[in-house]
């Protein structure tokens, strides 16, 4: 199953862009409510999907028989890659579950009722329930695998209420307006991290809770004779960056959607009480769409199969080829199962631990790099970020191929401007590394995670400088 993983890697270049620039919020105003998202990745491609009610479901790749319904609200989804996999959505009655990745959650519950990825957890919710409650308590009953990174979740329903659900500890957190200092925001930092960046006044900067802070701040100084559309544009605006692919705003008393994508900047509504969800097949339309007039089409697997294809041209994605994609998009769940299962055996883990970093600020920044190309253009196939904590930093990297050179190169980014700061003449100022004992080449610092235990590289910082 953690073939699939590969299809969500979002790769940066050497610059280590933010793994996920999402933010979530909801506006309320006189029994009003508008939920807005910005959506931040390296890929701005995606499709508009609606999602039939009486559809019958399966779980991907899933072992479990009961892992199986019928859909019982139609929905309107944003999907990066495939089908039932959606980042964000609205089914009929008004339901809004966005996820945005966050770095800390431990999400494994072995006693569930159901097991889905999650990006299927936001359909199965949109299938089966129409208010906040009913998802804080349905997902208890998920465990949920991951597939590309770890999330945490917003939702809103038609009456205003909103929640932001994490996984702490194993246990299912559910954060709402019970709690007298929450606010309706959700970005990459975990949401207790965040609200007390706000309460302190103490938010770090380029980190999630910075974005969560300049929400709550505009959300003060917003004109309350302008409708919450117009003021959600304005957040959404304020809080634009490179990473910005998609804004979409959820209009929840007027069942509407407004979106926009950077590289179609007008926005566009599409109505939910004009959409027949009884039709019998899903209908899409490119998040892109340069036309106001929206036109949705049928969805066939050819489109998922270009939609895959278009995005993996953008990443350095390996083991996904032909035959792969034809299993996942054409493939029975047995034969999905037995293929990923198959290619699984190839697969590992890497986790990387570095201490002894010369400070307990920042962010840790690591690059892999599985090309000499790669190495010397700064172009690596996987980049993630931590922040930093007793001065050492650990990271991992999935979906690695066992016998595959890999090496790696970190910095230690203090003040999170995103580069390595330099003195007048050149110099680096803030730690960095390789693997390897010596050198700073892919030749000296390579190294094949098969040769590993465990799947663990240690790194002790020596805070040198190459003069």
């Amino acid at each position: 199953m953690k073939l699939i993983l590969m299809l969500f890697c979002f790769f940066c270049g050497f610059s280590f862009s933010s793994a996920d620039a999402s933010s979530v919020f909801l506006l309320n105003r006189d029994g009003s409510s508008v939920v807005a998202k910005r959506y931040g990745s390296v890929s701005g491609i995606g499709y508009v999907i609606i999602n039939p009610r009486n559809q019958a479901k399966n779980a991907f790749g899933s072992e479990l028989s009961n892992d199986k319904w019928i859909s019982k609200y139609g929905s309107v989804t944003f999907n990066h890659f495939l089908a039932e996999m959606p980042v964000g959505g609205i089914n009929e009655k008004g339901l809004v579950i966005d996820l945005i990745s966050a770095h800390d959650m431990n999400l494994m519950n072995d006693n569930a009722d159901i097991e889905l990825n999650e990006f299927e957890t936001v359909q199965y919710l949109l299938d089966n329930y129409d208010s906040v409650d009913q998802v804080a308590e349905a997902i208890k009953n998920i465990n949920i695998r991951v597939l590309f990174h770890k999330f945490h979740y917003f939702v809103a329903d038609k009456t205003g209420k909103s929640a932001v659900i994490e996984f702490v500890d194993g246990k299912v957190l559910v954060i709402d307006d019970k709690n007298p200092s929450y606010l309706p925001i959700l970005s990459k930092t975990r949401y207790l991290k965040s609200i007390s960046a706000v309460v302190d006044f103490k938010p770090r900067k380029n980190l999630g809770d910075e974005v969560f802070s300049e929400i709550s701040r505009i959300m003060t100084t917003l004109d309350t004779t302008k409708s919450l559309v117009t003021n959600a544009k304005v957040i959404l605006s304020e809080i634009e960056n490179d990473d910005t692919k998609w804004n979409v705003m959820y209009d929840l008393t007027n069942d509407e959607i407004i979106f926009n994508s950077n590289n179609s900047p007008l926005f566009k509504t599409i109505k939910l009480d004009e959409i027949n969800f009884s039709e019998k097949h899903k209908t899409f339309i490119n998040v892109n769409v340069l036309a106001r007039n929206l036109k949705f089409k049928q969805l066939y697997s050819a489109d998922i199969r270009d939609l895959i294809k278009n995005n993996m041209s953008k990443f350095n994605v390996q083991l996904i080829d032909d035959e792969c994609i034809d299993v996942l998009v054409d493939g029975t769940l047995s034969e999905q199962r037995n293929f990923l299962n198959e290619r699984n055996k190839q697969l590992g883990t890497l986790r990387v631990n570095i201490s002894n970093l010369d400070s307990d600020r920042g962010v840790l920044r690591v690059a892999l790099y599985d090309t000499k190309a790669g190495f010397d253009n700064g172009v690596p196939c996987k980049s993630t970020e931590v922040v930093v904590f007793n001065n050492a930093g650990r990271v991992f990297f999935y979906n690695l191929m066992l016998d595959k050179e890999y090496s790696i190169f970190y910095f230690h980014d203090e003040n999170t401007n995103g580069k390595i700061d330099r003195q007048w003449v050149g110099l680096p100022k803030e730690d960095f590394g390789f693997s390897g004992s010596k050198g700073d080449d892919f030749e000296t610092t390579r190294f094949k995670l098969s040769d590993l235990s465990f799947g663990e590289y240690n790194i002790e910082n020596s805070s040198f400088l190459i003069w």
